[in-house]
């Protein structure tokens, strides 16, 4: 007896593991194929791999015909005989539930012989009336036994699994049988990028790396080429500053895990090319210069390679502790640094070394310092550096568009970008 496998249907099926198969051949050599086959219209609907062994190796097998109304019905009871199975994967159950939901929220056809035909359209004289509303995924979730946002997701993470397989056809198999190094929130992500970074992607995983990992290193690649102006401008050549304002963007060392590193909020700087910039500073100038204890050693190098020495530091505490492998960063530093005869701030305006404010988005320091400075140093011209935004009686500096070359302080300014901007080098 020769039956038919419809494709839609066979694909709804979970693969059985090698070991899953050979137990399963050998049964049917031993005993017979006891169960019968489930089919519905001559279509195969259960009993894929029995009949697959039965025809290979010429076992008998029997057949049991079900009824329904519409090929919408047949496949919701594939889908439910299949989600009552022991040996699912997480993956094979979730992918299951998302294709339930998703086959309950197609139009509902008219019965066996009249598909295609709307509630309008008669048969043989008699009106078609549309079968019983489609149920809900608070039905489906009750029935399962999680939550109705659980089905959601589950719909969710099954329109993934589809649209990678349908640009890598061999990956579903691996994804649904838990082989790929991927949770469902990497699949899902994945799915959300372009056809060919998919395949790229996938190729890496075949190669035993992790899905995120690559998904990740993408997203930064993503983030770092929006930052970067393509066209960094110079300094300008005819005005120097006797206050210089600086926050580099430096360079960690160590990282720890790619999650860690600091490239995933903004692109950094080499501590050469931060050394070779030219610095508008006047003969007699002032430096404040951030750095996070770890890159004391280098911005201590920056300072002497801009023609300043170190003086003296004071100190951010943050309200709440951050990373670290020895110590949980909970400070950072800012190094004051003179060149010439600039002069000290009078007693009055000195402030005092410890700073402490909260912590807001990644890499911004407290405007408190900002006035700080204008009150040490209230009549000389200041330049920021590495600026984020524009800001009251300050030239700025900064890679983004709207900061590409110096600008000068005016009446009032608004922040123009949340980037961590980077001057050129000379």
């Amino acid at each position: 007896m020769n039956l038919t496998v419809d494709p839609e249907i066979r694909d709804i099926i979970p693969n059985l593991r090698p070991e899953e198969h050979e137990g399963l051949m050998k049964s049917l050599v031993r005993e017979g194929c006891r169960d019968k086959l489930v089919t519905w219209q001559g279509v195969i609907i259960d009993g894929h791999n029995r009949y697959d062994i039965c025809i290979l190796l010429g076992i008998p097998f029997e057949t049991l015909e079900m009824k329904f109304n519409s090929r919408h019905e047949a496949i919701a009871w594939v889908l439910d005989n299949q989600l009552n199975r022991r040996n699912l994967t997480d993956e094979q159950r979730t992918y299951l539930l998302g294709k339930r939901l998703q086959q309950e929220r197609k139009p509902v056809g008219a019965p066996v012989g009249h598909e295609g035909k709307n509630q309008h359209t008669k048969a043989n004289g008699v009106k078609v009336t549309p079968l019983a509303p489609m149920r809900t995924k608070e039905k489906i979730a009750e029935e399962q036994r999680v939550s109705p946002k659980t089905i959601q997701n589950a719909s969710t993470y099954a329109s993934a699994v589809d649209h990678i397989a349908n640009i890598v056809p061999d990956v579903k198999e691996r994804i649904l049988s838990g082989n790929l190094l991927a949770t469902k929130k990497d699949i899902v992500k994945l799915a959300e990028l372009t056809p060919n970074k998919i395949g790229e992607i996938v190729d890496k995983a075949f190669e035993g790396k992790k899905v995120n990992l690559s998904i990740r290193e993408e997203e930064r690649r993503e983030r770092y080429a929006k930052l970067i102006t393509p066209e960094p401008m110079a300094f300008p050549k005819d005005k120097k500053y006797q206050v210089i304002y600086a926050d580099p963007p430096w360079k960690r060392h160590y990282s720890g895990t790619l999650n860690r590193e600091i490239e995933n909020h903004y692109p950094t700087m080499d501590l050469q090319d931060i050394c070779n910039m030219t610095i508008p500073s006047d003969t007699d100038c002032v430096l404040f210069m951030w750095c996070p204890s770890s890159s004391l050693a280098d911005a201590l190098t920056v300072i002497s390679s801009w023609g300043f020495i170190f003086k003296t530091c004071a100190v951010w505490v943050k309200e709440s502790k951050g990373t670290g492998y020895y110590y949980r960063q909970q400070h950072e530093l800012i190094l004051l640094a003179t060149k010439g005869n600039i002069g000290t701030p009078a007693p009055a305006d000195r402030p005092v070394s410890v700073i402490m404010a909260p912590r807001e988005e990644h890499s911004k320091k407290p405007q408190i310092v900002r006035e700080q400075i204008e009150k040490m140093y209230p009549i000389l011209n200041r330049l920021e550096v590495f600026a984020r935004d524009r800001h009251k009686g300050w030239d700025v500096y900064g890679n983004d568009r709207k900061l590409q070359e110096v600008s000068q302080g005016a009446d009032a300014y608004s922040s123009d970008s949340g980037n961590h901007e980077i001057p050129s080098a000379a």
